[in-house]
Formats: structure tokens, C-alpha cells, sequence
């Protein structure tokens, strides 16, 4: 939902009540072609209860929004008579709408002096600081005002500087001469205040500093402080690869597995933390380790193929496991194929259970080059091995139908048992199917 546009939405009108239209498109008409500012003009005068979602699409729109300026500039300025209309708002929610007009202005208001005058009067006048924070947010995007910069600098000696570190971050670059002011903030008793400084002080003047005082908190197991860090990225914040390595066992792998791509984009410091990490701890944790490493993309398929030759039994189960969590990666599951060969037994039951485990188990991945090697692998020596070779041939159903049929021609006897065996399910299951 956050992420469509009125053009390609369907004809009609999306009505609350569903997860689609509730939240975002009570009241607006979606129709090719339509321009939908005048709908969302007449929202913003009518003050009801949809109102907050109007400035919400300011910056969706991809047409002229010039005729919103004047209402996004009247609600923002909160005059008496438009709270008394608003009285099926709440407080609080007055307060947002409030806010998110000055935030729309600051994407469509460039070029209107009526906009400027009303953003430098509530950047000095208004009584809510959050208000005046984002005032001074679209006053400096559309006119560059240095006042909004001082106001914000100002307020990083006030109880809520985290606001304000958060607009400072938002400018960036340009607001680098803030710099001095923010850098006290890095020894601040809080710690939220402390990585917000760090990362406000990145943003604006690159300083390594920020990326120490983010470091320390990553140490103290804060994965905020990890997801800073990763947006930081390689080469600047590399130095934190090997703590976001350790902390693949712990909670959030998602969160930690993007962190770690962007620090150490070649994984050449996590990896090996990772499988000593695996081995120490006797296998526990594969599994999200796993994802991590699949996170990468084929860049690691080398390394994972070299794990499955030379590491211990933990590291190859990490490998098979990053393997599963790649698919449906052609190359991933041409190097399974490839360990229906591996010389350890385990390798081989390991690689066709989880080939048997990526269909049909929504990994939606390609089997039939692997259908061959399977088939071929029911002659196994070791009974486990052959074991797992037919689950994975029943799991892949009517694909390995042909390769079995043949198998019952030309294998010799303990094949084609397996093989009829293996017909025989795929059949129930199919005929199963069927009947549901």
C-alpha cells in the first residue's frame, strides 16, 4: 500500500473496511487519468477524520500540487476556527495533521513566498517544538533559511534534541556546520540520544567519531546502533563486521544479515567468524547463520563449495544450510547436485534432503537438473543416503516421473525397486491431489 501510485491503481473507489483501502485510501479517487488534487484540496477543507491521510500523498503525486499549498499552509498554521471544525479529532491527531502539512509543504512548497512567511512565523511563534522542528525542516528545503538551521542547532541543548538530531541527519551535508554542536552530544547519559548524535554527526560531517560511539554501542548489544552502522557501510564502518558477525546467533538475523552485507559487501572478515562460531558451538544457530550467509547472493557460492569440501561437519551443515537459503538460485542447486558426490556419506543425505526440502516446501526452486544426479544416487552404498535420495525424487513429484520410468528399464535391482516404490507414491499423492 505505502508504496502505490493513484496512475496505477485500479478503476474505482477503495472503501475503508479492508487491509488495502482502510488505512490509506478511504476517501480518494483512483482513476487513470484523474487528477486527484482537487479531492484531496476538498479533503483538507472538510477536517474530518480522513483530512491526515491528504498530506500523506503530496509526495506520491507525480502532477502539479500547487493548489494544495494554500490548505497544507492553513492547517499548518492551526488557526482557531480550523481546530473548532476539527472537533471529531483528538488532540494529538490535530497536532499530526499540523505536522505532516509542514512536512508537505517541504516537498511542494519551493517557489511560494506565502509558504515561507508561514513556516519562519511558526518556526519563531508556534508552542509545539515538534511543530517548529518541522518548520524549520521545510523552510531550510525550500529556501536554504539559515534561521531554521540556528533553530535547530539551538535545540540540541533541549530535552527533546533527539528531534532535532534526527532533522539535522535529514539535511545532511548541508547542515555540516552543526557539526561542533552535535559532537558533545556523543557522551550523552542516554543512549538513544547517543546514537541518534552519532548518526546526525555522520550525516553532516563524516566524522569517524560517529562511527566509534556506534561501534560502543553495538558492543553493548543495541541493533539500532547495527542498523546505523550498515547504512554507514563499507569502507567507513567495516570495523564493525566482526561484532555484527557475532551477534548472527543471537536475535534480528535480518536486520544483522543487512548490516553485515553493507560493511563487509565481500564477507571477508564475517565468514570466517561465522564458521569458527558454528564449530565452537557444535552446530547450534546453523540455521540462521545460514540465512545470513544466503543473504549474500551467488558471491559466496565459491566459498560455500569450498566449506563442503574442507570445513568440519558443522561447517558443511552451515554451507548446506546457506545453500537451502539460496534457493531458488540456479547455482545453489547445482552445487547440491554437485555434493550427491561429496565423499562423507552425511554431505550426500544432507545435500538430497535439502534438495528434497526445496519443493515442495515454497522454496519454488528449479529441480529438474537435479533429478538425474538423484536417480542416480538411489545406488548409493550407504542406506541413508539412498533413503534421502527417494524422499527428495517423491517430494519433486511428477517432473522425476520420466527419469523413474526409465530407472525401471535399465537399473538393476535394487534401483528399480526404489524407483517403482517412489512411482507408486507420487501417484497417491497426485491421485490425493485429485480428489481435494
Amino acid at each position: 500500500g505505502h508504496r502505490m501510485h493513484y496512475e496505477k491503481l485500479l478503476i474505482g473507489k477503495f472503501h475503508s473496511g479492508g487491509l488495502l483501502g482502510g488505512p490509506y485510501l478511504t476517501f480518494l479517487w483512483v482513476r487513470r487519468g484523474v487528477d486527484p488534487v482537487p479531492e484531496l484540496v476538498a479533503s483538507l477543507r472538510r477536517l474530518d477524520k480522513d483530512s491526515w491521510r491528504a498530506p500523506w500523498y503530496v509526495e506520491r503525486l507525480h502532477g502539479d500540487a500547487g493548489a494544495l499549498i494554500p490548505e497544507l499552509v492553513r492547517v499548518a498554521e492551526g488557526h482557531a476556527e480550523d481546530r473548532r471544525q476539527a472537533s471529531t479529532l483528538k488532540d494529538l491527531n490535530w497536532q499530526e495533521l499540523r505536522r505532516s502539512c509542514l512536512v508537505a509543504l517541504g516537498r511542494v512548497g519551493q517557489g511560494s513566498p506565502d509558504t515561507v512567511r508561514a513556516l519562519q512565523t511558526m518556526l519563531k511563534g508556534d508552542d509545539d517544538d515538534r511543530l517548529r522542528i518541522a518548520a524549520a525542516v521545510s523552510l531550510w528545503q525550500i529556501a536554504k533559511d539559515q534561521d531554521a538551521l540556528t533553530f535547530l542547532v539551538g535545540r540540541l541543548s533541549a530535552p527533546d534534541r533527539v528531534s532535532a538530531l534526527v532533522a539535522l541527519a535529514g539535511i545532511g551535508a548541508e547542515a555540516s556546520s552543526s557539526g561542533p554542536s552535535i559532537v558533545p552530544l556523543l557522551n550523552d547519559p542516554d543512549k538513544s540520544t547517543r546514537n541518534w548524535a552519532a548518526w546526525a554527526l555522520w550525516r553532516t560531517t563524516r566524522d569517524p567519531r560517529a562511527v566509534d560511539t556506534l561501534i560502543a554501542a553495538l558492543k553493548d548489544g543495541d541493533m539500532s546502533a547495527g542498523e546505523k552502522l550498515g547504512l554507514i557501510g563499507y569502507p567507513a564502518a567495516r570495523r564493525a563486521a566482526p561484532l555484527l558477525a557475532g551477534m548472527v546467533f543471537r536475535e534480528y538475523p535480518n536486520h544483522v544479515a543487512q548490516a553485515l552485507r553493507q560493511v563487509d559487501p565481500d564477507a571477508r572478515q564475517s565468514l570466517p567468524l561465522i564458521v569458527q562460531a558454528v564449530s565452537r558451538n557444535k552446530g547450534r544457530g546453523v540455521d540462521a547463520a545460514g540465512k545470513v550467509l544466503a543473504s549474500y547472493g551467488p558471491t559466496l557460492l565459491p566459498a560455500l563449495r569450498d566449506l563442503l569440501q574442507e570445513g568440519d561437519e558443522h561447517a558443511r551443515s552451515l554451507a548446506i544450510s546457506a545453500l537451502w537459503h539460496s534457493a531458488p538460485d540456479p547455482a545453489a542447486v547445482e552445487t547440491l547436485v554437485d555434493a550427491l558426490q561429496h565423499a562423507d556419506p552425511q554431505v550426500r543425505s544432507a545435500a538430497a534432503s535439502t534438495l528434497g526440502n526445496m519443493e515442495p516446501g515454497g522454496m519454488e526452486a528449479d529441480l529438474r537438473p537435479a533429478i538425474p544426479a538423484l536417480v542416480k544416487v538411489l545406488n548409493d552404498d550407504v542406506e541413508t543416503v539412498r533413503e534421502a535420495a527417494s524422499v527428495a525424487l517423491q517430494e519433486i513429484g511428477p517432473p522425476a516421473v520420466m527419469a523413474l520410468q526409465q530407472e525401471l528399464k535399465q537399473g538393476n535391482e535394487r534401483t528399480r525397486q526404489r524407483a517403482e516404490q517412489i512411482l507408486k507414491e507420487i501417484k497417491e499423492i497426485a491421485e490425493m491431489d485429485h480428489r481435494e
